[in-house]
């Protein structure tokens, strides 16, 4: 005898979680064949992919393919990572014509660190195992009739959870585009090109309001990224 329901509640509540996490994943499927559909992949001897192939194979990344985006239609595209078993750079046609090559290369490096470091596959597991303990806690605090204490330290575990969630997985986001950038400049040997690269781009996709809060959840603020760049280009004083 359990609290809330018999052993058949549980196996239905797995399903549930199973659906929950088929949201999101398929979701996000969706999103890139849409980038990608609209998207024109690079031949193996364009410029860019070369210079792709050679940065990946330098940070130790197996392969990449390029895709050049469409900016008429992907308007808010202007470079991301795609894919966690293979790995897809998208570079909007915006940012070809309006960097130079040496910040072209330092966008892709940025993207490639994110490879690297598999945070697709970081920033995904820790989001979802914080949705799936808000909502179950809560919800298997009655399996095998638990103490009633048991059961109301799950369900406010449950809420703290959400609480931690809602704080952690932003603050992960933007830590990962700070790993990135420094991996990046690291393997470039410099911070410059993806600090001006940056700075073009606020250019490039001027925005019409001050940067909203969930931009600022995902990545830190350009000006930040580029200070701390050029901050690391600095040689240290001697005292």
């Amino acid at each position: 005898m359990t609290r809330w329901g018999n052993i058949t509640t549980y196996y239905a509540l797995a399903f549930i979680d199973a659906i929950i996490l088929a949201g999101p994943i398929l979701a996000r499927r969706r999103r890139d064949r849409i980038i990608l559909h609209y998207s024109s992949e690079m031949p193996a001897d364009n410029s860019l992919q070369i210079r792709a192939d050679l940065l990946a194979r330098k940070m130790g990344v197996d392969s990449v393919r390029v895709y050049l985006a469409d900016s008429q239609r992907l308007r808010r595209v202007n470079a991301l990572q795609i894919g966690v078993g293979r790995t897809i750079i998208v570079v909007s046609d915006i940012l070809i014509r309006g960097l130079t090559p040496s910040e072209q290369d330092a966008i892709m490096a940025h993207e490639l660190a994110h490879a690297k470091r598999q945070h697709i596959l970081k920033r995904n597991l820790v989001a979802y195992g914080y949705l799936l303990a808000t909502i179950d806690l809560p919800l298997f605090s009655g399996y095998r009739s638990l103490p009633f204490s048991w059961t109301t330290a799950l369900i406010q575990g449950g809420i703290v959870m959400f609480a931690i969630g809602m704080l952690f997985v932003p603050y992960l986001n933007t830590q990962f585009e700070v790993e990135a950038d420094s991996l990046a400049a690291k393997v470039l040997g410099q911070g410059e090109s993806l600090a001006g690269a940056l700075t073009k781009l606020v250019q490039l996709y001027p925005v019409r309001k001050p940067m909203s809060g969930f931009w600022r959840r995902t990545h830190p603020s350009i000006v930040e990224r580029v200070e701390r760049l050029r901050a690391a280009n600095k040689p240290a004083r001697l005292t």
